[in-house]
């Protein structure tokens, strides 16, 4: 009995079996896995004393062709073995996502800092209103006769009040432009409304009192050289006692005056009536 027994051994074919898996493991890495179990039944192999656990070996060939039908269908086994691998990974992908919150947090501050930014235009605001208008200077020049109980009265006539208007409004609006003074708001003009008949007046406006004040002494001069003859002209016996004044209401104070009276004469060498309407 003895012969017979290793005779089945020698012949298994069990060998050349172990060849058959090598090709699939070039064709994927997954039967990698289904290559290891063989080496487990190897052990009982070297146990040769044992007919008993050859037998069974014929079962362990039958494993082989089972994973054969596995191997079409690859995805099946890759499910189970991928889970393990991601689960590292996973652990890893919460520690990526908490950065990349953390950023946007802090991006929104900076907005919060720029609010204070509207607080510098208040600051120009202020300054607008401070500066004051520059009060103007109104004022007439006013020409008066005394009236007087004589008979005819004398009176200002309208070729007479426009003679005495354009005068003096002509020598202010020059003389403010000669002294470089500021233009003035409303300049002195010939105004027949302003014509009485004892009283003429010529108006303007000053840029400001100031500026007025700079004419002061020069008007004073012109009221008592030119102005009061432009009033009065040549006194004629119908002009004799009757008083021509020049004064101003505001800005600047003028005050002058004459009055007509009969001159001496050396002709003739006698004494003559000299009254009124004498002949």
């Amino acid at each position: 009995p003895l012969p017979p027994s290793p005779s089945p051994p020698s012949p298994s074919p069990p060998s050349p079996l172990p060849p058959s898996p090598s090709p699939p493991s070039p064709s994927r890495p997954s039967p990698l896995p289904p290559s290891p179990l063989p080496p487990s039944p190897s052990p009982p192999s070297p146990s040769p004393p044992s007919p008993l656990p050859p037998s069974p070996s014929p079962p362990s060939p039958s494993p082989p062709p089972s994973p054969l039908p596995p191997s079409p269908s690859p995805p099946s086994p890759s499910p189970p073995s991928s889970p393990p691998s991601p689960l590292p990974p996973s652990p890893a992908s919460p520690s990526l996502l908490p950065p990349s919150p953390s950023p946007s947090p802090l991006s929104s501050p900076p907005p919060s800092p720029s609010t204070p930014s509207p607080h510098p235009p208040f600051f120009p605001r202020p300054p607008s209103p401070f500066p004051p208008p520059i009060p103007s200077c109104a004022m007439c020049i006013d020409v008066l006769v005394d009236v007087a109980h004589i008979f005819p009265p004398y009176q200002f006539d309208a070729s007479t009040c426009a003679r005495i208007q354009e005068r003096i409004s002509f020598d202010i609006n020059k003389q403010v432009i000669t002294q470089g003074l500021m233009p003035l708001v409303q300049n002195f003009s010939v105004d027949p409304n302003k014509c009485g008949p004892n009283k003429v007046s010529i108006c303007g406006i000053f840029a400001s009192e100031d500026d007025a004040a700079k004419l002061e002494s020069w008007a004073q001069i012109q009221a008592e050289q030119f102005w009061i003859f432009a009033a009065s002209g040549v006194c004629e016996p119908a002009m004799y006692g009757y008083t021509f004044r020049i004064t101003t209401d505001a800005c600047m104070a003028i005050s002058t005056a004459r009055t007509c009276s009969p001159g001496p004469s050396d002709f003739p060498f006698c004494s003559c009536l000299r009254n009124r309407y004498a002949t």
